[in-house]
């Protein structure tokens, strides 16, 4: 014997409906299809994300890269100008930069974490500004400047 959810009557297992309050009572196989229905959206989404193209790195550009350094609050800062190009034939977004601060011989520096994400779209053909600032790491004096490349970007649908 199982109880009725709405009037916590006592009912039979097999019941579709309670005698006393006539509710639909919920059975297992109703439960089992909630559980179905929502793995396969999650199944969807993951199949989605997965299968965003992504744009080979070498159709798109950084140009005119510029660093400047500037002090916020007394502590160094940096800020990285620059434009992005895409020759490609479709559009990018998500883009996913590695820029590094390089000192006068081209020695590493200091960097914006592993990856930076630049999260505009790039249209197709087209050239993009772009400003990127972080705190500055390094205590590194003299000329120093930026390198970088792109690392992966995904098409526009």
């Amino acid at each position: 014997m199982t109880t009725c959810p709405h009037c916590r009557e006592p009912v039979h297992e097999k019941a579709g409906t309670c005698a006393r309050c006539f509710g639909n009572l919920p059975r297992a196989i109703d439960r089992l299809q909630w559980v179905l229905v929502a793995l396969f959206v999650i199944g969807l989404y993951f199949n989605l994300s997965m299968t965003n193209a992504e744009t080979p790195p070498d159709s798109l550009h950084l140009e005119e890269l510029r660093l400047v350094e500037t002090t916020r609050q007394g502590h160094p800062h940096f800020i990285v100008l620059g434009y992005l190009r895409n020759d490609d034939d479709v559009g990018v977004h998500d883009v996913q930069l590695d820029l590094r601060i390089v000192d006068a011989e081209g020695r590493f520096v200091d960097s914006f974490g592993c990856t930076t994400r630049l999260f505009a779209a790039v249209p197709r053909g087209t050239r993009v500004s772009f400003r990127i600032e972080g705190p500055a790491v390094t205590q590194e004096t003299g000329p120093l400047s930026v390198q970088g490349h792109v690392l992966r970007a995904r098409e526009m649908s």
